[in-house]
């Protein structure tokens, strides 16, 4: 029996086509996962080494600062108050610094997790970064190319055809049948009867050849293929509003992105300034204190404000390549060579 015409196996074949995309989809989305991930662990682990050594220089000048309220009380030129508030501010800095070190742990045990490979010496940023504009600096263009090409909605869109070519084989079962069918037979009476009755000789030998096409197909089934149809149907307007809610979902992911992106960058600028007005005003403060007008507790707290912005300083500048990667995963491109690339053009080795 030969088929020669059966809807469905070509129903079939179509699903196997789509479910065969959907699984390529489905892997580049995982390594699109991936790689949002493992930027952001690496960046973290950036983040926790800024801290812990800006915490550790902010540490050595509060030290500094208490040993020299200690020897201005000891001359008679300082109190006692300025003795205590320097070293609180001392006790605190320590704890931050037990804390930016369990932070450092944390974040390389997460990168190592991914890697599988515990992290060394990671590139850092080169120290010329300078945030670019996006472009094109257009939202609607990046939204467009969410609908079109984010990972999430052509998966959703391959769901949508996979319910189509369901609602299809449903109706397949409607449709007629046609095999070919061949027959071939052959007997010998001598041979049979030799054995039953001996004396008895037919001598008769029959042979039959036969090929013939058949064709069936299905009068009345109890409505069962007509439920299975409507079911499939049923399902198939599920997954569309499903595709249209993902490409709804992707558009405000690739937005959020474009502008956390534009946001950082205006943040990195801010800082930049107001990394420079803090040291300007630590260093007035510090003059001051010299010649009577400031006190130990003004200078710590300009000081303490100056590795706070550096912080958020460092922070911004990490954000902005992560919103970078998250704008490219957004609209389908974190998987490309060229994005890990140009991220990698803002990082410099660790002089060994």
């Amino acid at each position: 029996t030969q088929p020669i015409f059966r809807r469905g196996y070509f129903v079939d074949l179509e699903r196997a086509r789509s479910a065969n995309e959907q699984a390529e989809i489905e892997l580049s989305l995982a390594e699109q996962d991936l790689v949002v991930e493992v930027a952001e662990a690496y960046f973290d682990v950036l983040l926790a080494q800024d801290e812990l050594a800006l915490v550790e220089r902010e540490l050595a000048a509060v030290e500094s600062q208490l040993e020299e309220a200690k020897r201005a009380l000891e001359v008679g030129t300082g109190t006692q108050t300025g003795v205590d508030e320097a070293q609180a501010t001392y006790d605190q800095v320590r704890s931050e610094r037990v804390a930016a070190v369990n932070q450092l742990n944390v974040a390389r045990e997460t990168l190592r997790r991914l890697t599988g490979e515990q992290p060394q010496e990671l590139a850092g940023l080169v120290e010329d970064f300078e945030p670019q504009p996006v472009e094109p600096a257009d939202a609607s263009h990046w939204v467009d190319l969410a609908r079109r090409y984010n990972l999430e909605v052509q998966l959703a869109a391959q769901e949508e055809q996979l319910a189509r070519h369901d609602v299809d084989a449903n109706r397949a079962e409607r449709w007629p049948q046609v095999e070919l069918e061949g027959q071939y037979s052959y007997s010998d009476k001598e041979q049979d009867q030799r054995f039953t009755s001996p004396g008895t000789v037919f001598g008769d030998e029959q042979e039959r050849r036969s090929v013939e096409l058949q064709v069936s197909m299905p009068l009345f089934t109890g409505g069962a293929i007509s439920s299975g149809v409507r079911q499939a149907e049923a399902e198939r307007t599920a997954a569309a509003e499903e595709l249209a809610d993902q490409r709804r979902a992707s558009a405000l992911d690739a937005r959020s992105a474009y502008l956390n992106l534009r946001s950082e960058r205006q943040r990195v600028e801010a800082l930049e300034q107001a990394l420079v007005s803090a040291r300007s005003n630590e260093a007035s403060v510090r003059r001051g204190k010299e010649v009577g007008t400031r006190t130990t507790t003004e200078v710590l707290d300009a000081q303490s404000q100056r590795f706070e912005t550096k912080r958020d300083l460092a922070e911004a500048r990490y954000n902005y390549l992560l919103n970078f990667v998250e704008l490219q995963a957004a609209v389908g491109m974190a998987v490309d060579e060229g994005v890990i690339q140009e991220i990698n053009e803002q990082l410099q080795p660790v002089e060994p």
